[in-house]
């Protein structure tokens, strides 16, 4: 079954601020081969819309909120990123679009791989039948 899921991050909170750490493997299904952060986003403003072939990703949002849906063999889901110490897992064919609520939202993604454009699945009906195609191989 492919499903997105959250991760807890570790966390280590004092007064002087919140730490949250993922550790490889343990934490996180991947080790990241790709890191990037998306900020200063007019409001509303909608990015993702796409699925990858391949590569995994971890969504975790450092600043603002930042609200995701994606669609998963579990069907179509809506959440919001608030807590830079929960992280979302969207694994390869999770068709995903992210909206930013304020200029001060800001998402660190960490990618199982390298950009490649070959990897994008832009049409979510396409992506969904990639992923159910998958799956049933996967049970077989």
């Amino acid at each position: 079954m492919i499903k997105a899921a959250t991760i807890e991050l570790t966390v280590a909170a004092d007064a002087r601020g919140l730490l949250a750490a993922a550790e490889f493997p343990r934490s996180l299904p991947f080790i990241p081969r790709r890191v990037f952060m998306v900020s200063q986003s007019p409001p509303g403003t909608e990015r993702g819309g796409h699925a990858h072939r391949i590569c995994h990703q971890v969504l975790v949002a450092t600043s603002g909120s930042v609200a995701v849906e994606y669609d998963d063999d579990e069907g179509t889901h809506v959440g919001t990123l608030v807590d830079a110490t929960i992280a979302l897992h969207i694994p390869p064919l999770v068709w995903a679009r992210q909206r930013y609520a304020t200029r001060e939202s800001s998402l660190l993604v960490l990618a199982s791989h390298e950009y490649d454009t070959g990897d994008y699945v832009d049409d979510r009906t396409a992506a969904d039948l990639l992923r159910r195609e998958r799956s049933t191989q996967e049970i077989t």
